[in-house]
């Protein structure tokens, strides 16, 4: 027969096969973590870049926010406006005093280099303005006006706080003293009206510088935009220049639009398949990231490279170390092949030797011991064959002695036939006997388990019962406790509310102190005229004050009183409920004393049920042994008186079948030398 694959190979494609599925698996898993695991690693990252810079810049407008506010409170609690309008100079004479303050401002914060008041030119009239502006070396000083002409066209960081009243930050424009900045300006308002805006600028130049500082991989970079698509600070766009007017982006600052922080991916103007993490600051600028995705995978890539190299040299080696052990395996299968062939043949003589330690030498052994034990079953087989002529003469001679015996063993049947007969019916009688015993032992039995059910259940209810009246101890102690704590609660209830009465009267005492000082104040007042009529409202309210606090120490002490009378009626009644518990205690001990009587009779009673259960139980065993030897004599006499009935029909039966017996003795004899003559062809 002529093999079509070889084990050799097969075992080499095997190999093959399990390795490129090994190394596949490997290489897919790491490919689809790394992919995983550096997407979300680079995501995490850029968003993580974004937002810290989104709270460097937060604090510092916060802060420069805080400021403004401070210096508009401290204007609007200065400025006389009525003297503002009434005469010129007293404003001029304010910008002398606040232009130290925003000195002092701008050099000791280090939030700006520039902080600035512009009082209402139309309001007052003329152009109050205090600009101070940082030389360079953290020293801020006065710069010149502007002139009036300047304030007649629309200016965002002076005309929405002045004309709308907006409190903001200003889109960057190109400032009067250079550079791109934002201004974040506040109305000073006075009675519904803006007299005038505090603010401080920040440049947009630091805020380039910082995005700049920030490294993305290889080539990706941080910019600031307005919602509408306005770049601020931009790497490849000019200031100002719109994103939309560079490419299909309406989808993407939709979505920046639509999310405070997120992460998406666009594809630019040249087709590079972009990353961008973006959030936005609390005026709704927004800060975003751009990085091309290759730059983000590109390690992946290499990982990639190197795995693909390992899975070819993985093959290689598995092609070579599979071809090895195929021959290994083979050479010892194909030893025990020929010895297989010979064996076939008819000899039996021929033995493998196989040198391995695995399990084709084990294959070896088992067929050299098959040969061998064949070998020695064909010689015993010979000498049985022999045997087997010898055996067949005896036979045919035990034959008819065996017949002269069968004669005499139907006799004897029929005599133990009758015997058994009578021994059937009397075990049938006992039978009867003993099922009316197991009836009455049943009944017996069912009333025993009664009983005992009713004793348990009657202690299961008792101990119940103490366990509920122990309860009712624990509850009735425990209210008894709770009572105690009532009335020394109330007892300290009454003690504070004595306290308050005494802290009451002095209160009362110094409302009618203080009311005689207010009437004292509004004499004194009035003596002032004008200038204490502030004094005298003052005094007004206070003298109000005061008759307010009495009458309300009146009503406390009221209040209090019926406290008090209600602390007595309480302590009263917990009085009576400890009389109360006492004799519920009293009533519990007997009830419980009661209940352990009961308890011992009960017990006493189940205890003895106990003893005659078990008695009864000790009595069915022995009554299951009697009924069951009764009915297996029963049983055993029937099957005898049955099976000699069948001996005698079968010793009939078995005269037959010796004489066939004889006759095949003879037919063995020649089948015997048949066989000899067969087994002779074998090499033994």
């Amino acid at each position: 027969m002529k093999i079509k694959y070889k084990i050799s190979t097969k075992i080499m494609l095997s190999i093959i096969l399990v390795n490129l599925i090994i190394l596949g698996t490997i290489s897919g898993t790491v490919v689809y973590l790394l992919n995983e695991n550096v997407g979300n690693e680079a995501k995490e990252f850029a968003t993580t870049i974004v937002r810290s810079n989104v709270n460097e810049f937060e604090q510092a407008f916060s802060n420069i926010e805080s400021a403004v506010s401070v210096i508009a409170s401290e204007i609007i609690a200065d400025v006389n406006v009525s003297m503002a309008m009434g005469d010129k100079q007293y404003l001029q004479d304010y910008k002398k005093e606040l232009a130290k303050r925003l000195k002092k401002v701008g050099e000791g914060t280090g939030l700006t280099k520039s902080v600035y008041v512009y009082f209402n030119v139309e309001k007052f009239g003329q152009e109050v303005d205090i600009w101070m502006l940082d030389n360079g070396s953290n020293v801020f000083e006065l710069q010149d006006s502007f002139g009036v002409d300047y304030y007649k066209d629309y200016n965002s960081w002076y005309s929405d706080p002045i004309d709308s009243q907006l409190t903001l930050w200003t889109f960057p424009y190109v400032s009067e003293a250079g550079g791109i900045i934002t201004s974040y300006v506040k109305p000073i308002i006075v009675n519904g009206e803006s007299i005038g805006l505090a603010g401080m600028d920040l440049y947009l130049d630091d805020i380039a510088l910082k995005l700049g500082s920030v490294e993305l991989f290889e080539s990706g970079y941080l910019y600031l935009m307005h919602p509408d698509g306005r770049t601020m600070v931009h790497k490849d766009l000019a200031f100002e220049e719109n994103i939309l007017d560079t490419g299909d982006y309406q989808l993407l600052l939709d979505e920046m639009n639509s999310k405070e922080t997120g992460f998406t991916h666009y594809e630019d103007g040249s087709g590079t398949d972009i990353l961008s993490a973006y959030s936005h600051l609390d005026n709704g600028w927004i800060v975003a990231s751009a990085v091309p995705e290759k730059e983000v995978l590109s390690i992946v890539r290499s990982i990639i490279n190197v795995l693909l190299i390992v899975l070819v040299f993985g093959v290689v080696i598995s092609v070579i170390v599979s071809q090895v052990i195929g021959k290994r395996i083979t050479k010892p299968i194909n030893q025990i092949v020929e010895a297989t062939e010979k064996i076939k043949n008819g000899d039996f003589t021929t033995l493998v030797e196989v040198k391995t330690n695995d399990e084709t030498k084990l294959l070896a052994i088992s067929l050299n011991g098959m040969s061998e034990a064949v070998r020695s079953l064909i010689k015993e087989a010979q000498h049985v064959a022999s045997d087997m002529v010898d055996a067949a003469s005896n036979l045919a001679s035990m034959s008819e002695e065996t017949n002269a015996t069968v004669d005499q063993v139907a006799l004897t049947i029929q005599e133990i036939a009758k015997g058994t007969q009578d021994t059937a019916e009397n075990a049938e009688l006992g039978a009867e006997v003993a099922g009316e015993i197991n009836e009455k032992f049943v009944t017996l039995m069912d009333n025993s388990t009664s009983m005992k059910k009713n004793a348990e259940y009657a202690m299961e209810v008792n101990k119940s019962g103490l366990v509920a009246i122990d309860d009712l101890r624990e509850k009735s102690d425990a209210n008894n406790a709770s009572n105690n704590k009532v009335k020394e609660a109330v007892y300290n209830l009454d003690k504070k509310a004595n306290a308050i009465t005494d802290i009451i009267a002095t209160i009362t005492s110094i409302s009618e102190q203080t009311n005689l000082l207010a009437l004292n104040a509004s004499i004194e007042a009035a003596r002032a005229g004008e200038a204490g009529r502030g004094f005298a409202v003052v005094a007004e309210e206070i003298r109000k004050l005061a008759e307010s606090s009495s009458q309300s120490a009146d009503e406390i002490r009221t209040i209090i009183s019926a406290i008090q009378n209600e602390s007595k009626e309480t302590v009263s009644v917990m009085n009576e409920v400890a009389k109360i518990n006492e004799q519920q205690n009293e009533s519990l001990t007997n009830v419980n004393d009661s209940f352990d009587k009961i308890f011992g009779s009960v017990e006493s009673i189940s205890a003895q049920i106990e003893v005659v259960t078990k008695e009864l139980d000790e009595l069915f065993i022995s009554k299951n042994k009697l009924i069951e030897g009764v009915n297996n004599i029963s049983a055993v006499s029937e099957e005898t008186a049955a099976a000699t009935e069948e001996v005698e029909h079968s010793m009939d039966e078995q005269t037959k079948a010796v004489e066939e017996v004889a006759k095949n003795a003879e037919r063995l004899n020649s089948l015997s030398a048949e066989l000899n003559d067969k087994i002779k062809i074998f090499t033994v």
